[in-house]
């Protein structure tokens, strides 16, 4: 299994990773890493729309200020720690966003400076 590895930029920590779109072609995507996001992954309707995700219907999610919302759920694959898994997606938001369950089993260091390198790596079985 491999690592994923980005950058801090503007206070943001940044991973570049692979979504398999609905031609099944992996297309890089920058996220923003979100501790505070517990789902898998969220991407912002028109980048659904470019992969050609369908929608398999409605969840409610709880926001941080304890309200809650009804999005739309997808699921495609994408490439994590070098291997190809099938996910749930959140249509939401205005930018990708990386959640804590992808993130679950894995081992995340950033040096929070500009620039500064994020690493996320597999913990071991």
């Amino acid at each position: 299994m491999t690592m994923n590895s980005g950058t801090v930029r503007g206070r943001e920590a940044l991973i570049r990773m692979l979504i398999v779109d609905k031609a099944r072609t992996e297309q890089p995507v920058t996220v923003v890493l979100d501790t505070g996001f517990t789902g898998y992954l969220a991407l912002p309707h028109p980048m659904i729309r470019q992969f050609g995700l369908t929608s398999e219907g409605e969840g409610r999610i709880t926001l941080a200020d304890g309200s809650v919302q009804t999005h739309d759920i997808y699921r495609t694959a994408v490439v994590w720690h070098g291997e190809r898994q099938t996910i749930p997606i959140l249509g939401m938001g205005d930018k990708p966003l990386i959640g804590m369950r992808l993130l679950t089993g894995s081992r995340v260091t950033m040096d929070v400076v500009d620039g500064g390198p994020v690493t996320i790596e597999p913990l071991a079985a």
